[in-house]
């Protein structure tokens, strides 16, 4: 792992162009906890400016990926990702690898799951039947779109080829306790 710091060194007279282009519904807290003055915050290497009460004064730079991609497995019936977190993120108990799993169900039916690597099987904590799981998927209605280059991902109604959810370019998840 390395420190947002070292990954972001943006410098004060620097900062204003790189970070101008986060827009306020983009704006994710880079400290969530204590005072966030502008210089604690850009030592931390992320983005400062003072904005109304409902938005992080200090928040994480464009580009930043909080989780990245080690294995991207697809089969017919579903998609299975391995993911780690690539930073010291400044929240409690943050989950370090992750297992995202999206199981086609029926040709209308997609089950998305992001959980710790090591938790109990979808199937367990959303008590579907293994049988549910095996059903023949002829048409699928939609395409799960993984992006190995951000931490997102993108699901597509093939029909219209309409965005129906889409979690890339947000800034990244965090995941934790």
């Amino acid at each position: 792992k390395i420190s947002i710091r070292q990954n972001f060194q943006i410098h004060r007279n620097h900062q204003k162009n790189v970070c101008a282009s986060v827009s306020q519904k983009e704006k994710f807290d880079c400290f969530p906890r204590g005072l966030a003055t502008e210089e604690a915050c850009i030592q931390r290497g992320c983005c400062y400016s003072s904005s109304s009460d409902d938005i992080p004064y200090c928040f994480f730079p464009p580009g930043f990926h909080s989780y990245s991609y080690t294995s991207i497995n697809r089969t017919e019936k579903n998609v299975i990702a391995d993911m780690k977190v690539n930073y010291n993120l400044p929240y409690p108990s943050i989950l370090p690898k992750l297992l995202l799993t999206a199981s086609f169900v029926s040709d209308d039916v997609l089950i998305v799951s992001i959980i710790p690597e090591r938790s109990k099987s979808i199937p367990e904590i959303l008590n579907i039947r293994d049988q549910s799981l095996s059903g023949i998927t002829k048409d699928v209605l939609y395409d799960f779109v993984i992006d190995p280059a951000s931490d997102g991902f993108q699901v597509v109604r093939k029909s219209t080829n309409t965005s129906i959810f889409d979690s890339r370019g947000i800034g990244g998840f965090i995941y934790s306790n």
